[in-house]
């Protein structure tokens, strides 16, 4: 993702990483997600900031599923 070699994300580099995933977002959104990650507002996302996203979005991800399971498991206790 990082093709100027900075150890930083710009909004352009970011898009297009996406976009090599097939992940297809408009620039409008690209900057709103960098807004977001972008603790420090230098107008880049280092690896700091990138790895905090990942770790509160897998932590999401964890929330949500224990959240399925216990509903699942629940469901499966009705019937």
């Amino acid at each position: 993702m990082d093709a100027s070699g900075n150890n930083k994300l710009e909004c352009e580099e970011f898009r297009n990483g996406l976009g090599e995933f097939g992940i297809s977002i408009t620039q409008e959104d690209a900057q709103m997600m960098m807004n977001r990650l972008d603790s420090n507002h230098d107008g880049s996302v280092d690896f700091q900031e990138f790895l905090r996203a990942l770790k509160v979005s897998f932590s999401l991800v964890l929330y949500s599923f224990s959240i399925f399971k216990r509903e699942t498991s629940t469901q499966q206790d009705l019937m």
